[in-house]
């Protein structure tokens, strides 16, 4: 989904939750190749010496073109590793207990997309996921991927110029990021605007407003995603918002 559109259903939700929280905030005041040889082009790189975490999610969003037939999956991200400087590393224990062997073929041609996306093309329909962790990407189990959870703080100083208040945005990010059913109830808490909360937190997935322009999501890398379309979409609804 853009950031730009919305479906109507979708819209009329924001729009619902719109007028709801600014009556609540009023309130508070590819190169060519021989034969059966992996490739893998990246582009837009620029020389980085960042923390290597910071360089690996700069890593993620450069683009690239792949060709792997047959290819195996190590060899595949070693190939990725290598053109994009960043280290990915197999989670061996993980992909053993999910019946996946480190030389399980991969076949995939794509160009123009970030790494990013075509690490989902790779791994998705493997049941693989991908996580960034101790330094390194690493190549998991989707169950492993899911069960990681990541703090990140997010900027809501643009909703809350334009009115919307902060736990208004904490309690919808709840109901986005439970699980499906007829309430869509979360297993985890939005805590108070404190910033110990993240700390009480921390052994579950949170929904913490620091203060009034900041909220931290502890979550699984999916669900940072989510977030991160969600607040796009919630701006651009509260900026359009009629008078």
């Amino acid at each position: 989904m853009s950031r730009a559109s919305l479906s109507l259903p979708r819209a009329a939700l924001l729009s619902s939750f719109l007028l709801a929280s600014v009556a609540t905030f009023a309130c508070f005041d590819a190169p060519a190749a021989a034969a059966g040889e992996p490739v893998a082009v990246k582009k837009d790189r620029s020389p980085d010496e960042s923390p290597p975490e910071v360089r690996i999610r700069r890593a993620l969003q450069e683009t690239t073109e792949i060709a792997f037939a047959d290819t195996p999956l190590e060899v595949a991200m070693q190939v990725l590793a290598d053109l994009h400087d960043i280290t990915i590393i197999l989670d061996g224990p993980a992909l053993e207990e999910a019946g996946i062997q480190p030389d399980v073929p991969v076949n995939r041609v794509v160009g123009g997309v970030k790494l990013e996306s075509a690490l989902e093309i790779i791994l998705r329909p493997l049941n693989l996921d991908w996580v960034v962790r101790d330094e390194v990407l690493q190549i998991t189990s989707a169950k492993v991927g899911a069960a990681t959870l990541v703090a990140r703080p997010y900027s809501i100083a643009g909703l809350t110029k334009l009115g919307v208040a902060p736990d208004a945005v904490a309690r919808l990010l709840k109901v986005e990021l439970g699980p499906p059913g007829a309430e869509r109830t979360a297993d985890f808490d939005v805590g108070p605007p404190r910033l110990e909360t993240v700390a009480v937190a921390a052994s579950g997935p949170a929904v913490v407003p620091v203060r009034e322009d900041l909220v931290v999501v502890r979550h699984n890398r999916r669900a940072h995603a989510r977030v991160a379309r969600l607040l796009a979409e919630l701006e651009t609804a509260a900026a359009n918002k009629p008078e």
